[in-house]
């Protein structure tokens, strides 16, 4: 049975293992379908399209280098436009295990998908590609959360100039005026007198351009399948979602992780208050909450008890009326 990535509401299906001589294996494989919440929630940003998750993920050597490569039986198909842990997850993407673990969960990037079709391989997403994705994702997270501390005045411009520029040399950016042109012509570059007068505007314009290259391919497409006709997104790529999640972090409010040896940028849910809205994730929060908690039981320690400081109190006195 095959599957369609794309298309309309998702029905019930199970995808029966076959063997060559034709006889049904004895189990079948459920396909995990978005919930009725989920169709819902992805036709309410705007979406039709859903993306698969196959069962297994390989590395195979093909044409331009190393690609990891699904098996093209599905196990779970969902809506990545409301999936809000995707961006997060792309970001601490490092090396080719962080990269299967990643497209194990979520499903291949769909490299293929936006190139043309005779320069195709088979398949797959070639792992330096998506490295260097997660490397421009990570910088781009950087700049958003630089910037949005800059707005809210917990560091100034010119102090935040170090680290915007480490972002954007993260992304492939570098400043012409620093750097030789030679450097300049293999990378993208930002004129130097607009980086002295406009920094925080300079790295805006940085990410902006990173994200809309990459999410051009996402157009609104007239679905006729209904019986009234109605116009909907579509993406050709996960890869375009996850810029798109990016691009939206912008209208939000990003803080520094309070955890003090973490540091990590990340957006503030609106309408929640609390220690919440203080870590980056729920194990930095319970990190530093046990950390004060055994700093605060060695301070207590560390103190002489009531009864131990009235003993010391007599001892004192006593010597005291000895010297007298």
């Amino acid at each position: 049975m095959r599957v369609r990535q794309k298309g309309g509401h998702q029905r019930p299906l199970t995808l029966s293992r076959r063997k060559h001589s034709g006889v049904a294996a004895p189990t079948a494989v459920p396909i995990v379908i978005p919930t009725k919440d989920e169709q819902r929630r992805n036709e309410a940003a705007g979406f039709r399209t859903v993306w698969q998750v196959d069962d297994e993920y390989k590395f195979k050597d093909a044409r331009g280098g190393r690609v990891l490569i699904g098996s093209r039986s599905p196990v779970r198909i969902y809506a990545p436009a409301v999936d809000a842990g995707l961006v997060d997850a792309f970001r601490k993407v490092r090396d080719e295990a962080a990269l299967k673990n990643f497209e194990t969960q979520f499903g291949s990037l769909g490299q293929t998908a936006m190139i043309e079709p005779e320069q195709r391989w088979g398949g797959g997403d070639h792992v330096k590609w998506a490295l260097e994705h997660a490397k421009v994702v990570r910088a781009i997270w950087n700049l958003v959360g630089i910037i949005e501390e800059v707005k809210r005045g917990a560091t100034s411009a010119a102090g935040s100039r170090k680290a915007l520029k480490r972002a954007m040399s993260d992304a492939g950016y570098c400043i012409v005026g620093e750097q030789p042109m030679s450097t300049a012509t293999e990378r993208r570059f930002v004129w130097d007198q607009d980086w002295q007068l406009r920094p925080t505007q300079t790295a805006y314009r940085v990410a902006a351009a990173l994200i809309n290259e990459q999410i051009c391919g996402i157009h609104y497409s007239l679905n006729t399948r209904d019986e009234v006709p109605g116009l909907f997104l579509q993406f050709r790529a996960l890869i375009e979602i996850i810029y798109w999640h990016l691009a939206d972090r912008f209208k939000g409010e990003w803080r520094h992780c309070k955890r003090p040896d973490c540091g990590e940028f990340f957006p503030v849910v609106s309408g929640r208050r609390g220690p919440k809205n203080e870590y980056c994730t729920p194990r930095c929060r319970n990190t530093d909450k046990k950390r004060r908690n055994r700093e605060r039981k060695r301070r207590k320690e560390a103190m002489p008890s009531p009864r131990s400081i009235i003993f010391l109190k007599k001892k004192q006195s006593r010597e005291l009326r000895k010297k007298q």
